[in-house]
């Protein structure tokens, strides 16, 4: 064992922080980032859509939105850190926010790499251009390959028109793939993937891809029980078996294949934003991740309930030294040890939820209402039942 540290020390002086963290952890001792990579950034908590696997349960709650002053305070102390972080714009709907196009082109201006989530709905022609010429990803999300199984999940008639319409506008306002270097823009359609949609992942890549030629990706991405998702019945309906999970990469082959010619796809487990103690000692964890919630407060864990402080009263190091020992917390710890598998996973979060959510937070969460059923004409065929097997953890 002392030798296994005296080499463990040798590397860890020799090493830079990123290849130091993935070297260390495959010995199982990644230290903790210094700083995040990457900043996911709930603009607003207003929406149009009422999303039922919505993480932040936005259009349900208040806006909570900071003027845009203050927006641009928080944008300073996050061009303070070393290295620029990568910004992701998410929310809610960021576009409903006014000067958020202002607030990316001042982080675009002090180097950082900016990521915007948006549903697209009632995207302009003008916002559309400026989206196009600033952001260096575009992810616009849509949940079902057709009206009624998106419309349904996202909970709001018209979503999937709404979402088609904003990809043309941004088609239109992007060069195409194939006169576009890698340093360009990028326009991703991003998908989650739950039961009522496992059926259909390849109408994507034949019936959706095609119709757009600045469209670079398909990114389908696992349904995390966080937030709303979380809600036992909505588990129940929608999130993914041990099975699916584990034939997301064999799926993700196939995809491949059908999507057109240029259009990537990835296929992600999601299972890196679990935070399980045995991937943070392995350095697989999402955890050089700082999540702002709508009103400048910081989580203490991405996709988990529970704030360290406000971002404008505090100094940045602190909330990320909080934020770190948060992962570490012993209540954590015990909640998040025993998961093998993604119902494990869902009561993990609600406890941790519960536990460090503030109190008007609590009500909120206690307050959620049941999952609707799936519409007769909506349900998936019956899957093909196979042996109960447990999550790979590190499955990514």
């Amino acid at each position: 064992m002392l030798g296994k540290l005296a080499k463990v020390g040798r590397i860890g002086r020799n090493l830079g922080e990123r290849a130091r963290r993935s070297v260390l952890g495959r010995l199982g001792f990644s230290p903790a980032p210094k700083a995040p990579h990457t900043v996911n950034w709930d603009l607003t908590y207003a929406c149009p859509l009422r999303c039922g696997h919505c993480y932040s349960e936005s259009g349900r709650r208040s806006g909570r939105q900071l003027p845009l002053a203050e927006l641009m305070r928080v944008a300073d102390v996050l061009l303070a850190i070393e290295p620029v972080p990568t910004v992701t714009f998410s929310g809610g709907e960021p576009i409903l926010v006014k000067g958020m196009l202002e607030l990316a082109q001042k982080l675009k201006q002090g180097g950082a790499r900016l990521v915007l989530y948006t549903s697209g709905y009632r995207l302009s022609p003008e916002l559309a251009a400026g989206i196009a010429a600033t952001f260096d990803r575009i992810s616009v999300s849509i949940d079902g390959a057709d009206a009624p199984t998106n419309d349904f999940l996202r909970e709001r008639p018209g979503a999937f028109d709404e979402a088609l319409r904003a990809l043309a506008l941004l088609d239109a306002a992007l060069p195409s793939r194939r006169d576009r270097t890698q340093s360009e823009r990028e326009l991703a359609v991003e998908i989650t993937v739950m039961k009522s949609n496992w059926h259909q992942l390849e109408r994507f890549c034949t019936e959706l891809a095609p119709r757009f030629q600045a469209l670079d990706c398909l990114r389908f991405g696992a349904l995390i029980p966080t937030g709303f998702a979380s809600r036992e019945s909505f588990v129940r309906r929608e999130l993914l078996t041990e099975q699916q999970m584990a034939q997301l990469r064999r799926r993700a082959r196939r995809l491949e294949k059908l999507a057109p010619r240029g259009v990537r796809v990835r296929v992600f487990s999601n299972l890196p934003f679990l935070l399980h103690p045995a991937q943070i000692r392995r350095g697989i964890a999402l955890d050089g991740l700082l999540k702002i919630e709508a009103d400048g407060r910081v989580r203490g864990m991405d996709i988990y309930e529970g704030t360290v402080g406000h971002l404008l009263e505090e100094p940045f190091q602190t909330l990320w030294r909080r934020s770190l020992e948060r992962h570490r917390d012993p209540f954590v710890v015990a909640q998040l040890t025993g998961v093998r598998t993604m119902e494990q996973w869902a009561r993990a979060c609600r406890a941790i939820d519960l536990h460090f959510a503030a109190p008007e937070d609590k009500a909120r969460i206690t307050a959620r209402p049941a999952a609707d059923d799936v519409p007769v004409a909506l349900r998936a065929p019956p899957a093909h039942s196979s042996k109960r097997r447990k999550l790979d953890l590190f499955l990514r």
